[in-house]
């Protein structure tokens, strides 16, 4: 059981700093978007999502 508690701490902090260290990917988003408007970014995460999902 301590190790379950133990792992799942350690799943949410290496989660959470991969959010608050913004990298390439929101940088392109931020980018695209600005250029290119609300369809462009939602683009980014259908794309984004497909290639976590494969």
């Amino acid at each position: 059981m301590n190790q379950i508690l133990e792992f799942g701490v350690l799943v949410i902090i290496i989660s959470a700093s991969g959010v608050m260290a913004p990298g390439p990917l929101f940088t392109a988003n931020i980018v695209h978007g600005l250029q290119g408007g609300v369809k462009s970014g939602i683009k980014m995460a259908i794309g984004h999502t497909i290639v976590e999902y494969h």
